[in-house]
């Protein structure tokens, strides 16, 4: 259950200029044929997931933690696929615009440069670079095994499509755990941002407690991801293991565990 109190000290951490900058996201996917309730619900878990801790800024493009990348935190297949479409705009990866339009084309067309054009060959369909498997069933060698017969399971546009509930918090809530994926932290923040972000670009309002200052999560602390490494965390934090292992005494820089708590 998400608390009201949560949302409310959620929303109060808030900087003026990222919820300008959340506007702008907003408005760029709103352009790109997102309705203003998947824009805005698209930013709040994008808010979460390409923060910055080092700086308190949100949508920073470049952020990563070793394993994955950008405002939507891709990775795997997945970022492979992001270098791909970057590689063929001529642009870069880390570029704003080119993000939102790769947002576009893998949760509104599924991967497809022609998705409503079955008469297209799957040469045409697929930008070079773009593993099959996230479009097509494939066969043990990776070939598509059944021609045209698109996968259940892989397909950003089908999870898309699934998370749409018709307001913001619970799209938001069901993207975090279909796009996002199932186990992501802060579902509370997500929401929380969100919703702030809606009313500053409905109503113009900013949360009381909005500063220009920088506003770190209270205690610094950090929630460890399924499969992260302390060296990764690290990372991401424009930190070092030893840095950590200095603020967290007793704590085995080999041991971490998903859900720990860790200062930072």
């Amino acid at each position: 259950m998400i608390s009201l109190k949560n949302l409310i000290s959620e929303q109060a951490s808030i900087e003026s200029e990222n919820l300008k900058t959340a506007k702008i996201v907003v408005s760029g996917l709103m352009s790109r044929g997102f309705s203003s309730n998947e824009a805005i619900s698209l930013a709040g878990n994008m808010s979460v997931e390409s923060m910055n801790v080092s700086t308190g800024k949100w949508f920073d493009t470049s952020v990563s933690d070793g394993r994955a990348y950008g405002l939507m935190q891709w990775q795997g297949d997945r970022l492979t696929a992001l270098k791909a479409f970057a590689k063929y705009k001529g642009s870069s990866v880390s570029n704003l615009a080119t993000q939102l339009d790769f947002t576009k084309f893998e949760l509104k067309s599924g991967y497809l440069l022609y998705p409503t054009d079955d008469t297209k060959k799957l040469k045409q369909q697929l930008i070079p670079g773009i593993p099959v498997a996230l479009v097509y069933i494939v066969d043990a060698q990776g070939k598509p095994s059944i021609p045209r017969h698109f996968t259940n399971a892989s397909t950003e546009a089908k999870f898309f499509t699934k998370s749409l509930k018709g307001n913001i918090k619970d799209t938001t809530a069901a993207l975090t755990a279909n796009v996002f994926r199932p186990g992501v932290p802060h579902v509370d923040r997500r929401i929380a941002n969100a919703v702030a972000i809606s009313n500053y670009i409905t109503k113009g309002i900013i949360p009381k407690g909005t500063g220009s200052k920088t506003n770190k999560p209270a205690g610094n602390l950090y929630t460890v991801k399924p499969g992260e490494t302390l060296g990764g965390i690290a990372n991401r934090n424009n930190t070092t293991i030893d840095n950590i292992v200095r603020k967290n005494p007793g704590l085995d820089p080999g041991k971490i565990r998903d859900g720990q708590q860790i200062k930072i």
